[in-house]
């Protein structure tokens, strides 16, 4: 796969069609967010009174970001899936780099919620020998 003298890469792309269905998981998915945004906060000051595993707790925080992260590469992801001409190579760049951080962000959230590491993605409370003040 070259690009060609404009720059296009000849790349074979199905459209991506989303179903209602789909629309509707993603809808749901955003409103998830959402919610869990808004206790956010407390999960970081380590403000809230249910009893969460320690595992759990140390990666909500980092969990809720990938989420978002996930749904802002939406619309990225869409909109090179869904271009039927060929894709320019930039974009082909901007996907790649957008998939990538996900996936980086991923990694992290699962190295937190296993080790409690990075320590800077663990809520403060829960730094240092991982047991509430």
């Amino acid at each position: 796969m070259s690009p060609d003298r404009n720059g296009q890469i000849s790349l074979v792309v199905v459209p991506a069609l989303v179903s209602p269905s789909q629309w509707v998981a993603v809808a749901a998915f955003v409103v998830l967010a959402i919610l869990a945004s808004g206790q956010i906060g407390p999960i970081w000051r380590g403000e809230l009174r249910r009893q969460w595993p320690e595992w759990l707790a140390r990666s909500l925080p980092a969990c809720i970001a990938v989420a978002w992260l996930m749904i802002l590469a939406l619309p990225i992801e869409l909109f090179v899936m869904s271009r039927p001409e060929p894709v320019s190579a930039w974009l082909v760049l901007l996907l790649g780099a957008v998939l990538l951080i996900v996936a980086g962000a991923m990694v992290v959230a699962a190295a937190v919620a296993l080790t409690g590491h990075p320590r800077r993605a663990v809520p403060p409370y829960l730094r240092d020998d991982h047991t509430r003040r």
